[in-house]
């Protein structure tokens, strides 16, 4: 984004693409301590420094009780929120230029997957330890990208949350065949709400759009002990190269191709690198 405002572009931010990540710091290595469990937890290769080296711009992150970093069912070990957050702040001051957009939210399971009530509480302590840091943006509408620099900003989740940014866009539903639902029907989703996004030419500061390449939800705790399950790990090997191939065939020499929030799994360099491309001519 950087490199955005030294070209003199004057967009709201909502007319970017932005790489993002889904379950930022369930990292290989650090999701569960159930070999099993770790396989359906796994969401990321690269740690939450290396991701925004590489140009990750917009983080997932998922709390238990306590601010616990977690993904589901998974502890992972990440510490809590604010050791997330204290990371992206040193990023930030290293960093002046640059603007990241935070999604925090409850995500609390137990190993048969009852998933505990997300504390009445929680919005209003994650919005407190967020703006207590100084770069943290205290805004409610969607802003210009000169309004953001060396800032980060909160994702506003559900509809009752006063502070934060709310990625409110236009509908659409994919056309998808009723099959069974493998990485190839995950694929036709993606490939349908990439063509929708490129269409759209209107710059509205108040809609946002959005992707997200992750798919996986485990029906029963039977398919973790047959492994009878699909992992995030397996849909990102189909669905990453698609991505790729896809921006090289549609967003080359058509001047800016603004794809909104872009959330994939196991981010790489590669991958980055032609999701940020696209915000430039």
């Amino acid at each position: 984004m950087g490199r955005l405002r030294e070209s003199g572009c004057q967009l709201p931010l909502s007319g970017l693409t932005i790489p993002g990540t889904h379950n930022t710091m369930a990292v290989v290595g650090k999701a569960g301590r159930i070999p099993v469990l770790s396989d359906m937890a796994q969401c990321q290769n690269h740690n939450l420094v290396e991701q925004l080296l590489m140009g990750v711009r917009s983080v997932d992150f998922r709390v238990g009780f306590n601010f616990e970093l977690r993904h589901g069912r998974a502890d992972l070990s990440a510490g809590r929120l604010h050791d997330a957050l204290d990371t992206i702040n040193n990023y930030l001051k290293s960093h002046p230029g640059e603007t990241i957009i935070v999604g925090a939210k409850w995500d609390m399971e137990n190993i048969t997957g009852y998933r505990h009530p997300e504390p009445a509480n929680l919005r209003q302590d994650i919005e407190k330890l967020f703006f207590s840091y100084s770069n943290a943006l205290d805004i409610t509408t969607p802003p210009m990208l000169s309004d953001t620099r060396g800032k980060m900003l909160l994702l506003v989740e559900g509809n009752n949350n006063p502070r934060g940014i709310r990625c409110n866009g236009p509908s659409f539903f994919p056309s998808i065949p009723e099959t069974p639902w493998k990485e190839s029907k995950k694929w036709e989703e993606v490939s349908q709400y990439l063509a929708f996004n490129l269409s759209r030419k209107d710059i509205v500061k108040e809609e946002w759009y959005h992707v997200g390449l992750n798919d996986f939800y485990l029906e029963s705790f039977g398919d973790v002990i047959t492994k009878k399950m699909v992992t995030p790990e397996n849909f990102a090997q189909f669905l990453n190269p698609r991505l790729i191939q896809w921006i090289k065939g549609n967003c080359k020499g058509g001047g800016r191709a603004r794809l909104g929030r872009v959330e994939v799994d196991f981010a790489a360099p590669d991958l980055i690198l032609e999701l940020v491309q696209t915000n430039f001519s």
